[in-house]
């Protein structure tokens, strides 16, 4: 597992990055809503979607990863065009 896992882990600590600095600017209800889409709905959306067909510890594992990147994703799409302190904004002043 952790084999699998270490290789995609920078996706989980972009998502921590992003998350903390929009919280820490007083950004909290947006970046709440994409950890909980993100990493819990998706996660349990594949778990019933692809176990079923394909059961295996490694298909669960996968749900780790696949998460991470979607969510991180997100987060990088909702800083540069929707956030307080996205990228423009910091030219601007």
């Amino acid at each position: 597992m952790t084999r699998f896992l270490v290789p995609t882990y920078v996706t989980y600590i972009c998502i921590e990055i992003l998350s903390g600095a929009l919280r820490g600017v007083g950004d909290c209800w947006i970046p709440t809503l994409i950890c909980l889409t993100g990493i819990c709905l998706i996660r349990v959306v594949w778990i019933m979607a692809a176990v079923p067909r394909i059961p295996g510890i490694r298909t669960i594992i996968f749900s780790y990863p696949l998460t991470w990147v979607v969510t991180t994703i997100l987060f990088v799409i909702y800083y540069c065009f929707f956030s307080k302190i996205r990228p423009e904004k910091r030219k601007e002043r």
